[in-house]
């Protein structure tokens, strides 16, 4: 259908998100095999909106974006400090500066508002928008896509086991 290119995509930042996140889920939780085999498909729905909003997997703030993801993800109170429970373990990992980790996501936030998908932007957050920067706040971005990831999981898991 002419989209092999994205399709190829968010495959490829899935693949990359489970090899760099399963020791993650094996280890630091101490969730086992079972811990990674949950996180899969969640890695994959990210990968998968992330791509259709416009993001490109190859920069350093898109995978520093989907890390802050997955941490906001497993811990819903991160989102409360963003700058001391989001920003500064990624930096430690990414051997960064928490500043430095929050102007590459605000960079690929903004790249995405310039060349994405406007429609499905616009959708996904048209009221958490300020009006005079026209897009929304990383941590306003963050909350917005975790709750839709975490509406399509309790979607998915409705379906495969009905009451």
């Amino acid at each position: 259908q002419g989209f092999a290119k994205t399709g190829m995509l968010s495959v490829l930042i899935g693949a990359v998100l489970n090899i760099l996140l399963d020791p993650l889920f094996i280890f630091v939780f101490h969730m086992g095999v079972r811990g990674a085999a949950l996180a899969t498909p969640d890695r994959n729905a990210l990968g998968e909106e992330l791509l259709r909003l416009g993001f490109k997997p190859q920069t350093l703030g898109t995978r520093q974006l989907c890390r802050a993801l997955e941490i906001a993800l497993q811990d819903e109170g991160a989102l409360a400090d963003v700058r001391s429970r989001i920003y500064a373990p990624i930096a430690r990992e990414m051997r960064r500066t928490p500043d430095s980790v929050e102007r590459n996501i605000r960079y690929a936030i903004e790249c995405a508002w310039v060349r994405g998908d406007l429609r499905a932007l616009q959708s996904r957050f048209g009221y958490t928008v300020e009006a005079e920067r026209g897009k929304p706040t990383n941590r306003a971005f963050l909350a917005q896509i975790c709750e839709h990831l975490r509406l399509r999981r309790m979607d998915a898991q409705e379906e495969t086991y009905p009451s």
